[in-house]
């Protein structure tokens, strides 16, 4: 047996791993945060090709195809899919902000774009999409109002100015309120509220920098959130990010977010939203696992309206030599409803954290 080359990719990037696909028809390479997947037509045969044909096609001496890599794609660089919806949006490297159909990943339209010698860093699309909002690197933040597809245009989007702004400090988060009537931006000392209505500022609140924060919608009640930053959790107000129930560190464990006792069974947030603090502030069970000092949280996601996902990486410290203590990435799942981790057989709990 003899072999022969028939397939070539040039590229300059360290490729990292290969493998081929069951059919052997098509085979992924990743390189740095990619994965490439490549179909050479020369691994395809057709099905009714004979016996005969296919020896004599192998005896025949051709030249083998080489393909230049193509290095000129636009790198996504941000992504948001919209809450019970068949569309999801990316940013890009180029600054475009690009809808795409959710079922067959076609490409819908460019929505907008920031300069082309910026990339987005962060969208949020608000739940009826209805607005979306985006921020590139160099701290830009552009707003925009959407009118989705109508029978008489079932392919169109239209798309009207909201906001343009451009921040000196680096945007981190952005989120829409489900009343849909304020945007939150979080950067880095400073929480700003806009407000969708009058396209104006409401309210910004400085903070110290304490490291990685996120913003997440509270699972019950519109006018409130969830913060969470470093080891701490608070519960606080759309209408001023005040703080409902203070922040509780993962020292004192374990944590329980209970209902504040208050006077009155109720109270007022923003526009007159009842908060009904026996019910709507429902997280008492809230428990999170034991915190480790060589820990920093990296990354939260909120899945639904029920679970939220802690990341936590090591933190860069000093091991002394010989020592055989090991550092690994862990995640917490916390289901904000019933306040446990899940199960993986019935009657029996599962870890608080899972390392990788």
């Amino acid at each position: 047996m003899t072999f022969r080359l028939i397939y070539q990719v040039k590229h300059d990037e360290l490729v990292r791993d290969l493998a081929w696909a069951p059919d052997a028809q098509r085979f992924y390479d990743t390189r740095g945060t990619l994965c490439n997947i490549w179909e050479p037509d020369v691994l395809i045969r057709s099905d009714d090709a004979s016996q005969e044909d296919q020896s004599t096609h192998d005896t025949l001496c051709s030249d083998p195809v080489i393909s230049p890599d193509n290095n000129t794609r636009v790198q996504v660089t941000a992504l948001v899919c919209g809450e019970r919806a068949k569309y999801y949006c990316t940013g890009k490297e180029d600054g475009s902000v690009v809808i795409f159909d959710l079922e067959t990943a076609r490409k819908l339209r460019k929505l907008y774009g920031h300069s082309t010698s910026v990339s987005v860093v962060e969208i949020a699309w608000s739940s009826s999409l209805k607005y979306i909002a985006s921020v590139d690197d160099c701290g830009r933040m552009m707003a925009k109002r959407l009118e989705k597809p109508t029978p008489r245009a079932p392919k169109k989007w239209t798309v009207y100015p909201l906001f343009d702004q451009r921040f000196g400090s680096t945007v981190t988060q952005l989120l829409f309120s489900r009343s849909e009537d304020c945007l939150l931006i979080s950067s880095e000392n400073l929480f700003r509220v806009w407000s969708t209505k009058t396209k104006k500022q409401l309210f910004q609140v400085e903070h110290r920098n304490a490291g990685y924060t996120r913003w997440m919608q509270h699972p019950q009640n519109p006018a409130l959130l969830i913060c969470i930053q470093g080891t701490t959790q608070s519960i606080c107000s759309w209408s001023t990010l005040g703080v409902i129930k203070e922040p509780l560190d993962k020292s004192s464990l374990p944590i329980h977010l209970e209902p504040i006792r208050t006077t009155a069974d109720t109270d007022l947030v923003g526009d007159g939203t009842s908060i009904d603090m026996q019910n709507d502030l429902d997280l008492k069970d809230l428990r999170v696992s034991p915190s480790f000092s060589s820990e920093t949280l990296e990354r939260v996601v909120q899945s639904k309206d029920r679970y939220i996902i802690l990341e936590y990486i090591p933190s860069r410290g000093f091991i002394s030599e010989g020592s055989s203590q090991t550092v690994s990435r862990r995640l917490e799942m916390v289901d904000l409803r019933e306040g446990s981790l899940g199960s993986d057989h019935e009657g029996e709990a599962c870890p608080n954290y899972l390392k990788l």
